[in-house]
């Protein structure tokens, strides 16, 4: 996919945010791959033995589906290399992201930016505000 050269690789926590945000919409796009970060898209488990033909193809299904999903979002994930070290252990494009997630989602920075953001964006609804509850 083209849209991801647009995308700069993640360097340190201060990209994180708006890193973050770019990538997801970027896997949005491709069938599974925000699940397969997000964890809802797992690795299917082994099949029986004796595992029936309608069995053995759902289950091929499912793995197609997580295979290819979990392939794109690793992809996907742009990093410089001090980065990558962090994350190139990882087998399930959850683990990675769970990795990215607890090294730099965890700052106090972006907390702060969070709340700053919630606080401007905060507004009141009309009709909403208590003048206008009290009067009805």
């Amino acid at each position: 996919m083209d849209l991801i050269k647009y995308i700069k690789a993640l360097n340190s926590e201060t990209e994180w945010l708006m890193w973050k945000h770019k990538i997801r919409n970027l896997l949005d796009y491709h069938e599974g791959a925000l699940d397969a970060i997000d964890g809802k898209l797992v690795k299917p488990s082994a099949l029986v033995a004796d595992a029936d033909d309608k069995i053995v193809k759902n289950h091929k299904v499912k793995s197609d589906l997580y295979r290819r999903a979990n392939s794109y979002a690793k992809f996907m994930i742009t990093c410089a290399d001090a980065v990558y070290q962090k994350i190139m252990d990882k087998e399930a494009a959850y683990e990675v992201w769970e990795t990215l997630y607890q090294n730099f989602e965890t700052s106090s920075k972006y907390h702060l930016f969070k709340i700053c953001t919630d606080f401007f964006a905060f507004g009141w609804i009309q009709g909403e505000d208590r003048n206008h509850t009290l009067q009805n």
